[in-house]
């Protein structure tokens, strides 16, 4: 799973289609959910810059910086 900043939205790409993605702060308060698309893909509203952030799947977890 790849995460990256495409203007102001987080992109992950690499889920499985139609799998459950969730977007954490770095102390594990989750900021939002979402169900990837059908290429495995989903687009979050990144959070203010300056942070770690974590995203997972039931599967993997990737922690990103923003």
């Amino acid at each position: 799973m790849r995460v990256s900043r495409q203007g102001g939205n987080l992109l992950v790409k690499g889920a499985k289609p139609r799998q459950q993605v969730r977007l954490y702060q770095a102390n594990g308060t989750i900021i939002a959910r979402q169900q990837a698309n059908d290429n495995g893909q989903a687009t979050f509203t990144a959070p203010v810059s300056g942070g770690i952030g974590l995203v997972s799947t039931d599967n993997e977890t990737v922690k990103f910086f923003y």
